[in-house]
């Protein structure tokens, strides 16, 4: 897989996932260092240089703490702009920032989404009707994973949310029906969950 790498000046954190026997997994994430006003116009001539290539542009993760607001609505306007499609699977303010920029997809689980909306999501029709006020706060469509209770059901959910989002782009990509790739990605999602640590299934598995 090509990238473009951005050298900043703070060392890149490390995320570590411990795994069991069993396939219990506890993941122990850095937060990771500010990175300056400079750096995150790097990172978007990065972006921006790609754009014309591009069929998805997929904004994933955290804005490391402290770095200037404003980084993840920038990159959706540019993927707007330039008529990409764009996904956001982040969190906090990065999040809600990316939802003015109307992307074509948001994909959070349910504690982002309660952060989001100040409250919190208990049951399915609570997260139907989380998910319809994401969706009015300017994504065209959203995905609200609830780990065991809804888009995962899970042993394993590590990483789970990371393949709902890549499968639901790649099938959209293909031309599927939202539908179906929803379907896809729910697919991938649980066989990924019924695995031990961060393994992930195959085609015939999903």
């Amino acid at each position: 897989m090509p990238a473009d790498l951005v050298r900043v000046e703070a060392k890149t954190r490390r995320n570590v996932a411990v795994s069991d026997r069993a396939g219990a997994t506890l993941k122990l994430d850095q937060r990771g260092r500010a990175l300056s006003a400079g750096e995150l116009a790097r990172v978007a001539a990065a972006v921006e240089r790609r754009l014309p290539g591009l069929r998805w542009l997929m904004l994933a993760g955290s804005v490391a703490p402290g770095s200037p607001l404003g980084a993840y609505r920038r990159f959706a306007r540019m993927g707007r702009r330039a008529g990409v499609p764009v996904l956001v699977d982040t969190s906090g303010p990065s999040l809600a920032e990316a939802l003015e920029e109307g992307p074509a997809l948001a994909k959070p689980n349910r504690r982002e989404a309660a952060d989001l909306l100040g409250r919190e999501i208990p049951g399915t029709d609570e997260a139907v009707r989380a998910a319809e006020e994401v969706r009015r706060r300017g994504a065209e469509r959203v995905v609200l994973s609830l780990g065991g209770d809804g888009a995962v059901v899970a042993r394993c959910p590590v990483g789970s949310g990371d393949v709902l989002a890549a499968v639901c782009v790649w099938s959209l990509d293909r031309g599927d029906p939202f539908a179906d790739a929803l379907r896809r990605g729910v697919a991938a999602a649980t066989v990924a969950a019924s695995l031990p640590g961060l393994e992930f299934g195959s085609p015939a598995q999903v």
